[in-house]
């Protein structure tokens, strides 16, 4: 491939953005090969780059455009050299009490001049003011320096949660997954894999959402109380660890190496699904019993006899239902809606407010088709189902 890299980014002057980069990289007496090219390391593939033909950007979509940008800058930025920084600390005494102040000036952006770093003041335009505190340039001072303190501020603020992993945010934690272990042999088994591989990371996302174990909420993915059960009722098992994964690609490499043994390795994992079904099956069954939740008052009948809304195996229903003769006042949420689940909170959503507050993925119509709606309770406290405008036909919106 060496001999095809300088032709490759010969490929990339005519585009605007990349010329300066490219040319920087045509300039180059010899490439930095030795952290770019590792003939040891060859494995299925090598890294994902643009090919040595002529470019035609007009013809690219919008998402064709932003993957070739993503791929040709990060090609021409790994022949570039380091971005060089100058780090400050100052820390100022204030009637005893220790104030510190952080700076950091780009001296050299680097490598970091291909995605648009050209100087501090630049760098500096649109951060939030979070971010500037950490880079903002700092006056010349000295060691033991009188200063007056001209105005001083108490703020008072509050450390927010992680937020909730997004399908992107999940598969980058699945591919760094191997940095939360302790051990370091089992870390280093990890290093290249993660937990999956990048065929199949994307699909044990899917299979848990069709298992019902998380659920998309916007953009967000947030785990049911049936995926919460699961995990608590584990605790402390290998199976919610990531070094169970590790312990598993530790051996996997030492057979590759010729020093494991295949037939110990596949007796030991019989051995641990036997023993895992076994702990299972021990269990207190209270522990593997549902935990069903109530929603609320009967928005039908509630106000007047004081029933409420109790989840069972199949819907969220009033509790005057006591049997098919007894069917109380009849109001009922099905769990199953064109396919997808709906959780508690979905239903508690459309028992209060009559409507789903974000448009839902993950229904299929008869024909099999995924498609996105949002829910919505009619007077007759059926489900309707929203389309999106984009997504609008001539056809009535369905009815569950």
């Amino acid at each position: 491939m060496v001999p095809f890299l300088k032709p490759t980014a010969e490929t990339l002057v005519p585009i605007g953005e990349f010329a300066a980069a490219a040319r920087y990289v045509l300039g180059l007496d010899r490439l930095p090969l030795q952290r770019v090219v590792n003939d040891a390391r060859v494995s299925d593939h090598h890294a994902i780059i643009p090919t040595d033909v002529e470019h035609d950007v007009s013809r690219f979509s919008p998402d064709e455009r932003r993957v070739f940008d993503l791929v040709a800058r990060r090609f021409l930025a790994v022949f570039h050299p380091s971005a060089r920084y100058q780090r400050t600390e100052v820390v100022t005494l204030v009637e005893e009490e220790r104030f510190r102040t952080r700076g950091k000036i780009t001296l050299e952006p680097g490598w970091r001049g291909v995605y648009g770093l050209e100087s501090e003041v630049d760098k500096q335009a649109g951060k939030s003011d979070e971010d500037s505190d950490e880079s903002a340039e700092l006056p010349k001072l000295e060691q033991g320096q009188t200063v007056n303190c001209v105005n001083a501020e108490f703020e008072d603020k509050l450390t927010k949660p992680p937020p909730r992993y997004t399908e992107a945010t999940l598969l980058s934690a699945m591919e760094t997954a191997g940095k939360l272990i302790d051990d370091e042999e089992l870390r280093e088994a990890m290093k290249e894999s993660g937990l999956g591989t990048p065929a199949t990371r994307a699909e044990t996302i899917e299979t848990l959402i069709r298992r019902e174990y998380i659920e998309r909420v916007g953009r967000d993915l947030q785990a049911t109380p049936k995926g919460i059960q699961v995990v608590t009722m584990l605790e402390e098992h290998k199976l919610t660890s990531p070094e169970l994964t590790g312990d598993w690609e530790h051996k996997l490499a030492d057979i590759e190496r010729g020093r494991g043994d295949r037939q110990a390795f596949m007796n030991g994992i019989a051995d641990f699904a036997k023993e895992t079904v076994e702990q299972i099956a021990a269990l207190d069954k209270e522990k593997l019993r549902p935990e069903r939740v109530e929603l609320g008052p009967c928005p039908r009948c509630g106000a007047v006899t004081g029933e409420i809304i109790r989840e069972n195996s199949k819907a969220y229903g009033c509790t005057s239902w006591k049997s098919r003769e007894e069917t109380g006042c009849g109001f009922v949420i099905w769990k199953r809606v064109a396919s997808r689940t709906l959780t508690p909170e979905i239903a508690r959503q459309l028992i209060e407010e009559r409507r789903t507050r974000e448009v839902l993925s993950g229904f299929r119509s008869r024909n099999g088709k995924p498609f996105r709606a949002r829910l919505v309770l009619n007077d007759e406290d059926k489900i309707e189902f929203e389309f999106p405008v984009r997504a609008q036909t001539k056809e009535p919106a369905a009815t569950e």
